[in-house]
């Protein structure tokens, strides 16, 4: 067709110019490739046609016609239900196998029978009829698993060994009522309806399996004696479930803080082992400045100044730096203040734990040490070999078998290490870790410390605290 009007208007251009319409020379290159372009004309008339009748077939693809002719959206396929062989499930089972299945007319038996096999999982699928066919295959299915006292059972027992709630939590209180909800309705489908009697047997259940303070809560919102209805129990829980859900999304900052406070109140008792920002002791290999080292404390005078020249230490704030040091603390022996540190002193007379820890060292480990926040380091120095009164105090121990047993105790405020007896500690059972640690100041003499403990104590409150002891085998002289 478009080959025809090429060709036409070329007749027409040469009858207007006064020529014989006749084909000379290069105008037979003009034709071929009129016939070119005519070839492909018609290829893209292909084309276009194949490529809009398959629009059309995609279009079509998406919509089906009812009865009434009238176009509606096609839905996606539904999966074949699936049974795997638990009593409880079988009725929800067969309900939706009926209406897609054995109440299709279209379907012959043997595709009927197809089809309930390959919904048959696990347990079921080993079941066997006594012909092959729909009818006695779906027959006996009815007849093993519509028991109507084991399906009861199953759903009272479901109820009655769910699990307790032990802390508030908004995911456990509603996964509950989804456990009620679901095998109440399924009771009641077995024609088991909802009495006072009833009532009352499923609100002790329910009371039994929530969480304490949720429990507290539900008696405080009663406001008469009588016997509240299943009905209202559940509305609190609802109720409940929806406020502790809200207030999860909160930060407690009350909260954060007292925990905060809690954990500054025991850095007096608990040791921490944690590296922080301190440099390791180089006599020991711990985190801790070397005038906290118990290995180096224990050491004798002439021993700690060799240890100091070797390794090339200010003998002030025994630290390893180059120039003079920078520390304004001297010596806090009475009557000294030289340059150098108390612990390089030669005493006539051993100083009390008191009298250190109120000297210039605190301080210096203050100006000069940088430690991590959070960082409890232990520090015991010796005692005098002279009497001391310490006041004495009860505490309750948690023993291994959680008894809360009465112990009597030393109280010394200078001391920032907690220390048990290992026939106390063995006596509650704890589970001792090795430990090997020297410490001064028990009775005058050097003791080790071959285990710690992890203890909790507690005063009158019944509220207890985790702490870390060392302890040592003492014994009475």
């Amino acid at each position: 067709m478009h080959g025809q009007h090429v060709w036409f208007w070329l007749c027409i251009r040469s009858k207007k110019s006064g020529d014989s319409f006749s084909w000379r020379g290069p105008s037979l290159s003009v034709r071929d490739d009129i016939e070119q372009i005519n070839e492909r004309i018609e290829e893209t008339e292909v084309g276009l046609k194949i490529l809009l009748s398959s629009l059309k077939v995609n279009e079509n693809a998406n919509t089906v016609l009812n009865d009434n002719g009238k176009a509606k959206i096609r839905l996606p396929e539904i999966p074949l239900p699936e049974f795997s062989g638990k009593i409880a499930e079988f009725a929800n089972f067969k309900n939706q196998f009926t209406n897609l299945i054995s109440n299709n007319d279209q379907l012959n038996d043997s595709q009927k029978l197809y089809y309930l096999r390959a919904s048959l999982k696990g347990e079921s699928k080993l079941l066997e009829s006594s012909s092959d066919n729909f009818q006695s295959l779906f027959k006996a299915l009815s007849d093993r698993y519509e028991n109507q006292r084991q399906l009861t059972d199953s759903h009272v027992l479901e109820i009655i060994n769910y699990d307790k709630i032990h802390s508030e939590s908004t995911k456990e209180m509603r996964a509950l009522m989804d456990c009620l909800n679901k095998n109440i309705r399924a009771l009641k489908v077995l024609k088991y309806e909802q009495n006072k009697l009833s009532d009352v047997m499923l609100i002790n259940i329910i009371l039994q399996k929530i969480d304490r303070e949720s429990r507290k809560q539900f008696e405080l919102s009663l406001k008469t004696a009588e016997i509240p209805t299943f009905n209202i129990l559940m509305k609190f829980l609802e109720k409940r479930s929806s406020l502790l859900d809200s207030i999860n999304r909160i930060p407690n900052s009350k909260m954060i803080n007292r925990n905060t406070a809690v954990s500054n109140r025991a850095k007096t008792l608990v040791v921490n082992n944690k590296k922080g920002n301190t440099k390791a002791c180089i006599s020991c290999k711990n985190y801790h400045a070397l005038f906290r080292c118990i290995v180096f404390q224990n050491m004798p005078i002439e021993s700690r100044k060799n240890f100091v020249r070797n390794n090339k230490l200010c003998i002030n704030c025994l630290r390893l730096h180059s120039g003079a040091c920078m520390s304004k603390h001297r010596c806090s022996v009475s009557g000294c203040r030289e340059l150098h540190n108390s612990l390089l002193h030669q005493p006539d007379e051993i100083r009390t734990a008191s009298q250190v820890l109120n000297s210039g060292e605190g301080q210096e480990a203050k100006s000069n040490q940088s430690t991590a926040e959070g960082q409890t380091e232990v520090s015991v120095l010796t005692f005098a070999n002279k009497s001391v009164v310490l006041n004495t105090f009860f505490i309750y121990a948690k023993s291994a078998d959680g008894c809360r047993v009465k112990l009597r105790g030393l109280l010394d405020n200078a001391s920032t290490l907690c220390i048990f007896r290992e026939v106390v500690a063995r006596k509650l059972g704890i589970k001792l870790k090795s430990l090997y640690q020297g410490i001064t100041g028990i009775n005058g003499v050097t003791q080790s410390v071959k285990y710690s403990a992890n203890i909790e104590v507690s005063n009158h409150d019944y509220t207890f605290l985790r702490i870390v002891c060392s302890v040592i085998r003492y014994e009475k002289k």
